[in-house]
């Protein structure tokens, strides 16, 4: 496998009409450089770190497959459900479905998860509610954890249907892009 380069996280065909989520947010560095390229709506979904940019609508809250609260260790770039260190902070997850309607959504061009584990219940209810089809690309950051490779191995099974794998480093970053 080739050496994972973190620009290939930002090369996307996005203009100033493309609307982004940024699920996952940690400190905005991701959401800030695809606003500065392309200028796209981005909403951020990020419970712990303030992001300073006035044209990235931030949600001081988790999404996941389902809502509810939960306690999360704060740990750097640990924070989680995953992580057991740093300081513990609740946190109130809400359902991706209900975000998406509340929002008026039918269509997503790009949407970044890293969620430190909740990635599996969030994709597993996408695909669920069949909205994937919905999504033109998802880029996401698996997470290991109990069950993480079936469920990882089941989610992109799931997704190979609507979309096709455009970039995998296994447990680093991977992108999945909209079938024409």
């Amino acid at each position: 496998m080739s050496k994972f380069k973190e620009e290939i996280r930002h090369e996307y065909p996005l203009d100033e009409n493309s609307i982004v989520f940024d699920i996952g947010g940690y400190r905005g560095e991701w959401a800030e450089i695809i606003y500065d390229r392309y200028g796209s709506k981005i909403y951020c979904f990020e419970p712990f770190f303030k992001i300073d940019n006035p044209n990235i609508k931030i949600y001081p809250y988790g999404l996941g497959g389902y809502g509810r609260g939960e306690n999360f260790y704060i740990d750097n770039n640990k924070t989680g459900l995953i992580c057991k260190t740093g300081k513990l902070s609740h946190v109130v997850i809400h359902p991706i479905m209900d975000i998406i309607e509340l929002l008026h959504l039918e269509h997503i061009d790009l949407m970044k998860v890293n969620i430190e584990g909740m990635e599996y219940e969030l994709l597993e209810k996408l695909i669920e509610e069949d909205w994937a089809k919905n999504i033109t690309d998802i880029q996401v950051q698996f997470h290991v954890m109990k069950n993480s490779d079936e469920r990882m191995l089941k989610i992109q099974n799931e997704l190979k249907k609507t979309h096709k794998l455009t970039y995998q480093y296994r447990y680093v970053w991977e992108n999945w892009r909209l079938k024409i």
